[in-house]
């Protein structure tokens, strides 16, 4: 409603209910080139309610996505890192309804580490170069022509 001092009132029966949202990781570390899954809940129990995601690289750039929550306002992702580095995820709702409020997550950190590299003293995977590979087939080619020269004039001499 309006009023003579050029102000809009607005009243409601409900007062602003609060709303709250978090987020979660089964696992803070991860190896780069894994993916993270994560899972969080919208606290007010909505569902298909949409999630901004901000993931926050540890040069300070920003990665964003949507996901929708599910039944009791719950939700999940997955993101691959493309940086080594301590990273953080926080989860935004914007409400659609007047009687509830946004809400914004609290910042929850990851660290994505380089692999390791493999270790050379056990190292089982053995690679030949390419000459020996071609001179162990030229010696089985060789070989078999021999052993077949030698069955033919065997059989040759028996008749």
């Amino acid at each position: 409603m309006g009023n003579n001092d050029w102000n809009v009132y607005c009243l409601a029966e409900q007062p602003l209910l609060d709303s709250n949202i978090t987020v979660e990781f089964a696992n803070s570390q991860i190896v780069l080139g894994d993916t993270i899954s994560g899972f969080g809940r919208l606290i007010l129990g909505k569902a298909d309610a949409s999630v901004k995601l901000f993931f926050v690289k540890p040069n300070g750039t920003l990665d964003e996505t949507q996901v929708s929550t599910i039944q009791k306002g719950i939700f999940s992702f997955t993101c691959t890192p493309d940086a080594t580095g301590n990273w953080t995820v926080v989860a935004q709702w914007k409400s659609d309804k007047s009687y509830y409020s946004s809400a914004w997550g609290m910042h929850v950190p990851f660290e994505v580490v380089a692999p390791e590299p493999p270790d050379e003293g056990h190292n089982t995977n053995i690679e030949l170069p390419g000459e020996y590979v071609y001179a162990a087939l030229v010696i089985l080619v060789l070989a078999a022509t021999v052993f077949g020269g030698f069955m033919f004039f065997r059989r040759a001499k028996r008749k």
